[in-house]
């Protein structure tokens, strides 16, 4: 590396057990030597706008005790192409890393193998559409870098993806659908309940959100579950055709809000646009 104490601004540094923003030369160091003595998993480098076209670099040990790295490409189709090689040695790893934060310089990996491709099902004008019809205009607006940088964005937000569990790796699409979430739950657009919870505490998150709809405790019963109880605010406010919707997110909770019949209709053509769900609550 160059002078030990120069700073990437911008670039990102992640490995299993933290997360670096702006990292200088120590700290790929670090997380270099880490990887070597196997107390690290892996390392992923991110550059703040794609660098010839690679949009992340990860690295770890392979199964000789050398590295192995993944450069991953975004193709026409918005799919991560990820090329890899094993065997390489710390000397070449330390040129590779030099000449991608130094230099902006990429190798040759057409000839490398192909580890994976992942498609992203990342469509800009789907998710203001469903930005808007939940959360407004406001809703789009606040997710619109997002939808310019999911990079930038997931490691802005990073603390809220560890604590889901959703690492960097999980994809575009992935990264996008539950930032999405978590935007409009921080709105008071939706509200999140475990899979778990009692007659009250569901109340008292319906009514938050419920403005003048009515919610009477003495339409449930407190051994039913969540399903159940959404399905009966459905019937009750079925003459003005509100009801209860969900947005999976893939978690053992519900995320919870509520709509139109028609407007919930719309929305889960538009999910599946995606390939994730949305739908009435009652049916998740």
């Amino acid at each position: 590396m160059a002078l030990f104490n120069k700073r990437f601004p911008g670039w990102h540094l992640e490995t299993d057990e933290y997360t670096v923003s702006s990292f200088t030369a120590h700290d790929l160091r670090k997380a270099v030597h880490g990887v070597h003595r196997c107390k690290l998993g892996y390392c992923i480098l991110t550059p703040p706008r794609p660098v010839r076209g690679c949009v992340f670099v990860q690295f770890c040990l392979d199964d000789k005790g050398k590295y192995h790295i993944e450069y991953s490409f975004a193709d026409e189709n918005r799919a991560n192409v990820l090329r890899c090689r094993e065997g390489i040695s710390g000397g070449e790893l330390d040129n590779l890393l030099d000449d991608l934060l130094e230099k902006g310089w990429i190798p040759d990996t057409s000839r490398w193998e192909t580890a994976g491709v992942f498609p992203d099902r990342y469509d800009r004008h789907v998710y203001e559409e469903i930005l808007k019809l939940i959360g407004g205009i406001p809703a789009v607006e606040a997710f619109s870098y997002a939808l310019d940088s999911p990079q930038g964005w997931y490691h802005e937000h990073s603390a809220a993806y560890e604590a889901r569990g959703i690492p960097f790796f999980s994809g575009i699409g992935r990264l996008l659908w539950v930032g999405m979430t978590d935007l409009l739950l921080s709105g008071g657009c939706l509200v999140e309940l475990e899979h778990k919870a009692g007659l009250a505490e569901f109340l008292g998150a319906v009514r938050h959100i419920a403005e003048d709809l009515p919610v009477e405790e003495a339409w449930f019963r407190e051994e039913h579950s969540l399903p159940r109880w959404c399905a009966m605010l459905d019937r009750k406010w079925w003459d003005t055709g509100c009801c209860m919707g969900a947005i999976d997110i893939g978690s053992d909770s519900y995320v919870l809000f509520i709509t139109t019949r028609v407007t919930l209709g719309r929305l889960r053509d538009l999910a599946k646009e995606l390939g994730e769900c949305i739908d009435l609550a009652k049916l998740m």
